[in-house]
């Protein structure tokens, strides 16, 4: 039997772009990639990261593009997000997520492409997001 053990790693501070995409990583989202500030692009897609979206990442501001579809992750999209005003692209489609999208999000006025499919959210898209003029969902 096959058993990868989930370990990842801080290799420096001034990593650009982590790509850990369909590499069988489990369990927890790491909150110490939050150290890693001058990251500007996260693929995480098609693991099985399960739990919540850690908003420790909330320190991550220059990140274009984040990439965590096809997992597990469940729970809100933080607010603390709101942050990350640099924010270009959110792919969280097939996932576990659910509750209301949070209206703090409109800070986010540089998204452009967003894939909240096959989730499990609930009410309207909150009339605050009318602001991200560039948005395509």
């Amino acid at each position: 039997i096959n058993v990868k053990v989930y370990r990842l790693e801080l290799k420096h501070d001034l990593l650009k772009c982590r790509m850990l995409e369909n590499d069988g990583y489990y369990g927890a989202l790491p909150t110490s990639f939050a150290n890693m500030e001058a990251l500007v692009e996260l693929r995480l897609g098609n693991n099985a990261f399960s739990q919540s979206l850690p908003p420790e990442w909330s320190t991550l501001t220059n990140l274009q593009a984040i990439h965590l579809n096809d997992n597990f992750l469940e729970d809100e999209l933080p607010e603390d997000w709101s942050t990350l005003i640099k924010l270009q692209l959110f792919d969280v489609a097939r996932n576990r997520l659910d509750g209301e999208l949070p209206p703090a999000w409109s800070w986010l006025d540089l998204m452009e492409r967003m894939d909240l499919s096959e989730n499990e959210f609930e009410g309207m898209l909150p009339n605050e997001w009318s602001t991200m003029r560039n948005l395509i969902l």
